[in-house]
């Protein structure tokens, strides 16, 4: 009867598993923008435009932080980027204040990807994800943050 109890409490935790948890370190690992056809690298060359803050997870503390509509923007210029942060809720990460910061895209380790510079901060991989409407910004760093927009229309 014990071995029924063991076997029927290792299945269960077998089951309620979930492969796609956020919690899991298969958020965390880097993505391969080359190799995977629904990643595309963000031109140095194009104009960004103005993109909505939709997510972002922390992945030290494995937390999300979700935004509403408008409430964070980042408008890209050529050299600076004006971010206006409408989040009034302290316990979610939004990454900046609202402001004006200098932006630079620079070369990283990926062939063809850059890493965004925000006000000197390497914030990570920058790239599109399933067409040009969806940008992500992936920290390399073990406790860094993983950004996510929708381009505004």
């Amino acid at each position: 009867m014990r071995s029924l109890i063991i076997l029927l409490i290792i299945s269960i935790g077998i089951i309620s598993c979930e492969e796609n948890d956020p919690g899991s370190d298969t958020i965390d690992k880097i993505p391969n923008i080359a190799a995977d056809p629904n990643l595309e690298a963000v031109s140095k060359t194009e104009t960004i435009g103005e993109l909505e803050l939709t997510s972002i997870y922390e992945k030290s503390a494995q937390v999300h932080s979700y935004f509403g509509q408008g409430e964070v923007t980042w408008n890209f210029g050529e050299s600076t980027v004006i971010i206006n942060n409408t989040n009034k809720d302290d316990s979610k990460e939004d990454s900046f204040d609202s402001g004006e910061y200098d932006y630079s895209l620079e070369d990283s380790n990926q062939m063809g990807v850059s890493n965004l510079f925000v006000d000197g901060q390497n914030l990570g991989l920058f790239y599109y994800e399933n067409g040009h409407d969806s940008l992500t910004v992936f920290s390399e760093q073990a406790n860094g943050l993983i950004l996510n927009f929708l381009r505004n229309p």
